[in-house]
């Protein structure tokens, strides 16, 4: 009985269930600075927006996606890593390609921006 519910706890946490179709969503990362929401659409966009905890914009962007073996790849992408500022003017030069290895567990979806961190975005709907 243990070996059945340790395999159906593998297979939950496995990457083979993640697909174009259900990585689509709203995210809200866990950042205690700011607000920072990433929206997978269809079509491979995604649209991010950054907001100060005073619900300042700081920052919003259009670009693509794509997955590839077990992460999403997101194209010009400002890394937050807690560290975005209200007072601050980010410029295309800040932006680069992330790659961000997804979570699936029991059908919910993290994206992991930092492991040291513990860093995430969590899919909301």
């Amino acid at each position: 009985m243990l070996l059945i519910f340790i395999f159906f706890i593998f297979q939950s946490c496995s990457n083979k269930n993640i697909n174009e179709d259900n990585i689509q969503g709203v995210y809200i990362g866990n950042f205690q600075n700011n607000i920072d929401t990433l929206k997978i659409t269809e079509n491979n966009e995604y649209v991010r927006t950054i907001y100060s905890k005073d619900s300042t914009l700081i920052f919003k962007n259009l670009s693509e996606w794509e997955i590839s073996e077990g992460e999403l790849i997101l194209k010009d992408f400002l890394l937050n890593n807690n560290k975005i500022e209200k007072n601050k003017k980010y410029l295309n030069i800040d932006l680069i390609t992330v790659y961000f290895p997804i979570e699936s567990s029991l059908g919910k979806f993290r994206l992991i921006e930092n492991y040291d961190q513990n860093l995430f975005y969590k899919k909301i709907k």
